[in-house]
């Protein structure tokens, strides 16, 4: 209401007529509609009228609302249809700069439009028959560049027959017509050749010949540029891309020889994709602007929502003591640049360097959704064979829909080929199903299911952390190899929430000692249930510390739980704490269908050593959590002699094959669940299984909105279509 063209009167009428005292803004993703659309509320007084009112980024009681003053008078001297626009004096300034120049609707020569193919209406036009003509969507269009390789294609019929033959024809350039609101990068152009047709996702810019010889390069260089999108993340008030909000994008004019000069670079990085020449370009096109993106920055101060900021000093709090954080500028830590040794001259009081690096990332995870971005969205390379590979898999196959010519270069893929093999390896995931269990090496397409359903790559990290059911500020750190195993080994969250919910909805079960606990997703899951972790173990250094960075408040030991001294660090951190229940997976690999299921196997001698602390602890419960093939390793007999131990240390014991995709995860994920009660509490451990719930969750559910983000370190969020699920990952204060 208060940005977009078509409210231009009902703004005028509110207005001019009205003491407008305050409006507070609530964003597409707010937790109170199901919609995804932006709303506003405002606050008027009638019978007055005044120029000067409040407005915020938020819809929260008014004292935990931060609130920027805004002049509406000097708003309508800007080129925006008399939007409100929510700017800081030094803004002010920028915009006053911005707009000496013609809007681009002013330029006769130049053509703004809709992509001329309707996805819906048109689809009989669309075809996988090769013709002249291919087409693009929205998700095709990159940073100067195309980002696939495959179209569809359009029927010359279409094309015949549009009003927009003229551009199809021609050169033109094209973004999207989604941008999401958290998104960095707003606005990205794409050089569009000859002969392609553009979905009604797309938004395309046409250049004829002019006086001032600008052409199609010159505007691709000006709309990829910072202060362009610095421009449009201002004007803008939805995750959509208008024409008539292009038709406001300034165009500066310079001499014949800028023009060509700017025109001849961005040529150059159509040749050679490079981001120093990206950069070199988008100083030149700030250079006309007068202004620099880097003053900009400086100048334009970051704001942070107070719960972000309270979240942030919450989690520091558990590193130092309140004295150390009294004068420490927590928005400050949020814009500063991280390395370790800025951390210890911020808050020099912390000196174990496991600690230091747990504060670096946390500061680091906050930085990051502050900004819009995915955390973790970083897919792996494949290697051209693989690529080879995949691209002839469909949704839901696997390897036996590769070609005899291309199995032909693989020795693996021609023993498959001639003894069987699994057919979930190289498998494409399918969006309308639930999806095969993610493992440790999910990076690689020939060792299970892990294709994305229409990308040439294997799902990302985040994608897979998804499919696990991690919520989307889950952030894993460590190398690539470890963040794997952090990922692929994890308990899905919300299956242990379910698990945990039932036992605590029965017994009275609070707090918990997490053994081989890993990147904690057992843990996740305990807390979703209202049971607290005091202490996390496990061994790995790396999962540790993913665990520290997103659970601060569990005191996390990582060691080798056969040494004394792990377990005297155990019995310190607990203190005087009452342990309710202990819980974990001790390492599966000696139980696994997929491993060599030795019974000397040393890595199945930890179950001595949970059983120690279980003896010395004696919790009201505990939970164990492994694989399917433990139960039946030696017809049965190596989990009755383990069932017995556990009884024989006074619990009543019984296990269960779970399926993770009936409690609410989009992953057929099977686990052996042992539960055992004390023998004095009056329950049978078969009452604490949870019941299944009717719903299924798909691969679509989960991981859809990630599809057209771009696999970065540094991804931003830009899908309005959230599904029901995704919405319990998100948290909607942050995201």
């Amino acid at each position: 209401m208060i940005r977009i063209k078509l409210c231009k009167l009902l703004r005028s009428l509110v207005f001019d007529n009205n003491k407008v005292i305050s409006i507070n803004n609530i964003p597409e993703n707010n937790p109170w509609f199901e919609g995804t659309q932006a709303i506003c509320s405002i606050l008027i007084q009638k019978g007055e009228k005044s120029f000067q009112f409040r407005v915020s980024q938020s819809f929260k009681p008014p004292k935990s609302v931060s609130y920027k003053d805004v002049n509406y008078q000097t708003n309508l001297e800007f080129p925006n249809e008399n939007s409100v626009l929510s700017l800081s004096k030094v803004e002010e300034t920028i915009f006053e700069q911005i707009k000496k120049f013609k809007p681009l609707k002013e330029l006769t020569f130049v053509t703004n439009k809709r992509g001329e193919l309707d996805l819906t209406i048109h689809k009989d036009y669309i075809t996988s028959n090769e013709s002249p003509y291919q087409l693009l969507r929205g998700r095709d269009l990159g940073l100067y560049q195309l980002q696939n390789n495959k179209y569809d294609y359009v029927s010359p019929e279409f094309v015949d027959k549009t009003s927009k033959k003229l551009y199809i024809n021609s050169e033109r350039i094209a973004c999207q017509q989604v941008a999401n609101l958290g998104k960095d990068r707003r606005i990205t152009f794409s050089y569009i050749p000859k002969n392609y047709v553009l979905g009604n996702s797309c938004n395309f810019i046409y250049c004829q010949e002019n006086e001032y010889q600008i052409d199609c390069y010159y505007l691709l260089a000006l709309f990829n540029s910072s202060i362009i999108n610095w421009y449009f993340k201002h004007i803008s008030s939805n995750n959509h891309v208008n024409n008539y909000e292009l038709d406001l994008f300034p165009i500066p004019i310079p001499p014949i020889e800028s023009v060509k000069k700017i025109s001849l670079c961005c040529q150059s990085i159509m040749d050679d994709y490079d981001s120093q020449k990206i950069k070199q370009l988008d100083d030149l096109v700030c250079n006309l602007f007068g202004l620099n993106i880097k003053d900009l920055e400086k100048k334009t101060t970051n704001t942070f929502s107070p719960y972000l900021i309270n979240l942030l000093k919450k989690d520091l709090s558990y590193f130092y003591q309140a004295k150390d954080l009294k004068d420490v500028n927590v928005e400050n830590l949020l814009t500063s640049k991280l390395n370790f040794d800025s951390i210890k001259l911020v808050i020099p009081s912390l000196l174990d360097p496991f600690l230091n690096k747990c504060v670096l990332y946390i500061i680091d995870k906050y930085q990051r959704i502050s900004k819009g971005e995915v955390l973790n969205h970083t897919s792996f390379k494949l290697s051209n064979l693989d690529l080879e590979m995949i691209e002839a898999v469909p949704q839901g196959g696997n390897w036996t829909n590769i070609s005899k010519e291309t199995i032909t270069k693989s020795k693996r893929l021609t023993r498959l080929t001639q003894t069987g093999g699994r057919t979930t390896l190289y498998g494409r995931i399918d969006y309308e199903k639930p999806c095969y269990t993610i493992t440790t090496y999910f990076n690689r397409p020939g060792n299970g299911t892990y294709v994305h359903p229409i990308h040439k790559r294997v799902i990302s990290v985040r994608e897979a952390a998804r499919i696990q059911s991690f919520d989307d500020s889950y952030y894993f750190v460590g190398t690539k190899t470890s963040i794997l195993k952090q990922v692929g080994n994890a308990v899905p969250p919300l299956f242990a929430m379910e698990i945990a919910k039932n036992i605590a909805s029965k017994i009275d079960i609070k707090t918990s000692l997490d053994l081989f606990v890993g990147a904690g997703g057992l843990s996740a899951g305990l807390e979703k249930a209202g049971i607290r972790s005091i202490v996390g173990v496990d061994y790995d250094r790396s999962a540790c510390l993913t665990l520290k960075v997103n659970y601060p408040s569990i005191n996390v030991i990582c060691g080798d739980l056969t040494l004394k001294s792990t377990k005297d660090k155990i019995y310190q951190g607990l203190g005087d704490e009452k342990v309710d229940m202990i819980c974990g997976g001790p390492p599966c690999q000696g139980f696994s269908l997929a491993g060599k299921r030795l019974i000397d196997d040393p890595r199945n001698r930890l179950f001595l050593e949970y059983l120690e602390i279980l003896e010395e602890i004696k919790p009201k419960l505990f939970i164990l959590e492994n694989v399917e093939g433990m139960k039946s390793m030696q017809d049965g007999l190596i989990y009755q002699e383990i069932t017995k131990e556990f009884e024989s240390k006074g619990y009543k014991v019984e296990g269960m094959l779970l399926f993770a995709d009936k409690y609410g995860v989009p992953q057929k994920r099977k686990r052996l669940i042992t539960i055992g009660v004390r023998s004095d509490i009056p329950i049978s451990p078969s009452e604490l299984f949870p019941i299944p719930l009717n719903t299924k969750v798909t691969a679509r559910d989960a991981i859809e909105d990630l599809q057209n983000i771009e696999c970065s370190e540094n991804s931003f969020y830009n899908s309005d279509k959230i599904s029901k699920y995704v919405r319990k990952l998100k948290n909607s204060k942050l995201f």
